[in-house]
């Protein structure tokens, strides 16, 4: 349930693994991906899927370039067994660099569609993609938890996910006061009785097919978190919860408001660390952005400690075009040194490849060996994720933001 659910597509969501509101219940788009058909190099096709042992060996023999890849990507991940569960980030969504850590399947069989969901492009081009689906909960209720304090809102998203929301979501007063300004009509239910925007909001949805159910691990919720919060509003009509959920699906909006030249950048805006961590790294990035003297919005995913994180910079600034490689660069520390990952379900490309052997040290040149793997000539999507130096990134950097989002498409 990405925020572009109503025009994106699952070409791009499996390229980039795509999460969202739900993914702190259902996991990221790899958890769902089966199977997906690919064009290699060599302009050969693979399906590629979870297979077992037997048919491995079969694969593995075959004189072909899927065949060489299973050979080779088998004997690449079992000599690095260690150093790819060693310097995995502990954060739980992760769209950045390869995935490796579970190809080898708890029964025993290969699944590269494992690595292929967030490669972006890199190693193939995805042409049919098979995916699993389960039935939807008819039943949900939402809770909003109002904060005066980023540490209580961070111990409150330690208790709420013991419950298994459906989605946990925050926004904090600055990305409230900046709506206020662009779209006030959007925040204007979060802020009824309440004279200044609090903190943080956290909201949380439950799911099910029981109404009872829902509303008494909503009330189990607010009982424990009485001693943080300093307001709650509970909603189980539809109509109203749109009217609240519109804040937080109005974030985005911020990057196309205004009419000056700084705009609001997505260059650091999916930073995640695990859960437990997010306050502490919240106050991390307020005094980054105050060193810098930028203004900014912040939102995201409580559940899984994912941000979306915009400065307000201009690109036809040289002084502000250095100034974002320099926040970068301190906004990245600091996930990291939390345990953190640089991109969360955005993934890569070209601004945040250049960190990426900071993230991940040695198994870095892992990396390196997949790409010449899958892509020997580099002709796959190439300065993406591998072989992407500072400089490079930097003379790509364009010389202004014009945000074009595309209209839904009109249901057949």
């Amino acid at each position: 349930y990405p925020a572009s659910y109503k025009f994106a597509r699952f070409g791009g969501g499996v390229a980039n693994n795509c999460g969202g509101e739900k993914t702190v219940k259902y996991g990221s788009i790899r958890e769902w991906v089966l199977e997906v058909k690919m064009v290699l190099e060599d302009g050969s096709e693979a399906v590629f899927k979870n297979i077992h042992p037997d048919e491995l060996i079969k694969i593995q023999a075959q004189d072909t370039l899927e065949g060489k890849i299973y050979r080779d990507m088998s004997d690449l991940i079992i000599g690095n067994y260690n150093l790819i569960h060693n310097y995995q980030p502990k954060a739980n969504k992760i769209s950045s660099g390869y995935w490796l850590i579970d190809v080898v399947r708890e029964d025993g069989g290969f699944d590269l569609t494992r690595l292929i969901c967030g490669s972006q492009g890199t190693l193939g081009i995805v042409t049919e993609i098979k995916l699993k689906t389960i039935k939807r909960a008819p039943l949900n209720g939402l809770l909003l938890l109002s904060f005066d304090d980023l540490e209580k809102g961070g111990e409150a998203t330690r208790r709420i996910l013991a419950h298994k929301p459906s989605a946990l979501e925050f926004i904090d007063k600055f990305l409230i006061e900046m709506l206020q300004k662009e779209r006030p009509d959007s925040v204007k239910i979060i802020m009824e009785g309440k004279n200044e925007a609090p903190p943080l909001i956290i909201m949380a949805e439950f799911e099910g097919d029981d109404m009872g159910a829902i509303k008494k691990v909503i009330g189990e919720v607010k009982e424990e978190n009485k001693d943080l919060t300093s307001d709650t509003r509970e909603a189980y009509d539809k109509a109203e919860q749109d009217k609240l959920w519109e804040a937080r699906r109005s974030a985005a909006v911020v990057a196309e408001g205004g009419t000056g030249p700084k705009k609001a950048l997505p260059f650091i805006e999916d930073t995640a660390v695990p859960p437990e961590n997010l306050a502490k790294y919240l106050s991390s990035l307020y005094g980054i952005m105050k060193k810098y003297q930028v203004d900014f919005s912040v939102w995201g995913h409580a559940g899984n400690g994912n941000l979306h994180l915009q400065p307000f910079l201009s690109l036809s600034d040289p002084a502000d075009k250095e100034k974002l490689f320099n926040i970068a660069k301190e906004v990245y520390d600091a996930a990291l040194k939390l345990g953190g990952t640089l991109s969360a379900e955005h993934n890569d490309g070209l601004m945040r490849a250049p960190f990426l052997p900071q993230e991940f040290g040695p198994l870095y040149l892992v990396f390196e060996k997949v790409k010449q793997i899958f892509d020997s000539l580099d002709i796959m999507n190439p300065h993406k994720k591998i072989g992407v130096s500072l400089d490079f990134a930097k003379s790509h950097v364009r010389e202004d933001y014009i945000i074009d989002i595309p209209a839904p498409r009109p249901k057949s």
